[in-house]
């Protein structure tokens, strides 16, 4: 999805694609969850979530700021 919003035209489209973007990512991230959960006991698997959830808020923030840097 990330690819066909590239070469994307008209905007229905492109609402089409953004909202399979969001559910493939909701979809990633409970699988994540899931497997971590059957993986680990408990208290590494708080430690491992915990990882998983400062990664998920930090990417949005840190992201545009590398993305410049490499465009630079």
């Amino acid at each position: 999805s990330n690819i066909l919003c590239v070469f994307v035209y008209n905007f229905a489209l492109f609402f089409i694609i953004r909202i399979l973007q969001g559910i493939s990512v909701s979809i990633q991230i409970v699988i994540g969850y899931a497997v971590v959960h059957d993986l680990y006991d408990t208290k590494k698997t708080i430690k491992v979530l915990a990882t998983m959830g400062m990664i998920i808020v930090l990417a949005p923030a840190l992201g545009p700021i590398f993305g410049s840097l490499i465009i630079l």
